[in-house]
């Protein structure tokens, strides 16, 4: 059986025009990493930034069976360089495996290195401990709790409610781990806030104002899980937008857009919400009454996932038969534009509200007002 290290460079081989470090970083991420004890962080006491668990866990085992790991958390981040591949700097994300062959670890020398197969092939760096992780909220909370930041603090990642409510008692979507991420923490008595108060969030994000003297901090996004119902009274963009708008009023212009491009999903320059149900009927129509609420035989308060037709006959069709229609081909249309082009033909997403994986990913971002 080929190793890793073989399948790796095959892919190298193979597709040539693709960076080596795209290759390398989608197999990390795919795969995971391992952690040597001397690689794992002392957690908010050291001089390195641990993983916060933002928002899923991205680990490929629970928190028990993670070890020393579970203990002392991994990095939030990796940055490689150099070795055989001759890497550029690539930050990646991590996800916890300790089974991985991929393996954070020192060299006989005392560097930190990444193993691949047993063999160093990237030299690797740790991300700082940021001066605002080592201050806490009013209430005992922490920053890294409330307000963490990933991309070597690029990005302050904000996830307002961290359960979602696709999950239920006869039901469980699986196409994330949010909701175990939650339970998994709380059942090792972490702190976890489900739904982050805006005033907790406004005092995070005034602490790393003002402790982040390098303004290394340049963006934030707002997410969090998939509300089908409501929280505390507001219904899924009442209750994400009332974050983006605090933030704006407390914080004018601290926060911006790194780019300006075609498709920024921006009105009138300011970050707004991209789907309210109705508000692109082409869009919600594709699942109609997808907004209704729940029917009698649904958990109470749930939305309508897809919905199903009456058992008798359609409302108002007076029992008389459809006529039928010859087939023909349909004329030539112009295709969709907007959010729907995004959908059906893959037009690259702009840096304002977005789709993601977690439902509607809100990266909400303030422009400073135009010259």
């Amino acid at each position: 059986m080929e190793s890793r290290t073989d399948l790796v460079e095959d892919l190298m081989s193979r597709f040539p025009h693709v960076p080596r470090e795209a290759v390398l970083k989608e197999d990390l991420l795919r795969g995971g990493l391992a952690f040597d004890d001397a690689a794992l962080t002392d957690n908010e006491h050291g001089d390195v930034k641990p993983k916060s668990y933002f928002i899923f866990s991205f680990d490929h085992r629970t928190l028990p069976e993670l070890g020393t790991a579970a203990l002392r958390r991994p990095p939030e981040e990796i940055v490689l360089t150099g070795g055989p591949y001759e890497l550029r700097r690539t930050v990646v994300s991590v996800r916890t495996n300790p089974s991985s062959p991929y393996r954070v670890g020192t060299d006989s020398d005392g560097r930190l290195r990444l193993f691949l197969d047993g063999r160093p092939i990237a030299d690797v760096g740790l991300p700082p401990m940021p001066a605002y992780y080592r201050h806490t909220l009013a209430n005992g909370k922490s920053v890294m709790e409330v307000a963490p930041t990933i991309q070597w603090g690029y990005l302050i990642y904000l996830t307002a409610f961290r359960v979602c409510q696709y999950f239920g008692a006869k039901e469980e979507c699986q196409y994330c781990d949010i909701n175990h991420n939650w339970r998994q923490h709380k059942q090792a008595g972490r702190p976890y806030t489900g739904v982050k108060p805006v005033d907790e969030v406004l005092e995070a994000l005034e602490i790393i104002n003002r402790h982040d003297s390098d303004r290394a901090s340049q963006a934030y996004t707002l997410t969090g899980g998939s509300i089908t119902s409501q929280v505390g009274g507001l219904a899924e963009a009442d209750f994400y937008g009332q974050y983006a708008q605090a933030i704006e009023e407390r914080f004018p212009g601290r926060w911006r857009f790194h780019e300006r491009r075609r498709g920024d999903r921006l009105h009138r320059r300011r970050a707004r919400v991209l789907h309210v149900p109705g508000h692109h009927a082409p869009v919600h129509h594709l699942v109609p009454g997808a907004h209704h609420t729940a029917r009698p035989d649904q958990p109470a308060g749930r939305t309508a996932r897809i919905p199903r037709p009456p058992a008798g006959g359609l409302p108002g069709d007076n029992g008389r038969p459809r006529p039928v229609q010859p087939a023909r081909v349909r004329p030539r249309r112009a295709r969709p534009s907007g959010l729907l082009g995004q959908l059906l033909h893959g037009h690259p997403a702009g840096h304002g509200f977005v789709m993601g994986a977690r439902g509607r990913e809100r990266l909400a971002e303030p422009l400073p007002p135009a010259p």
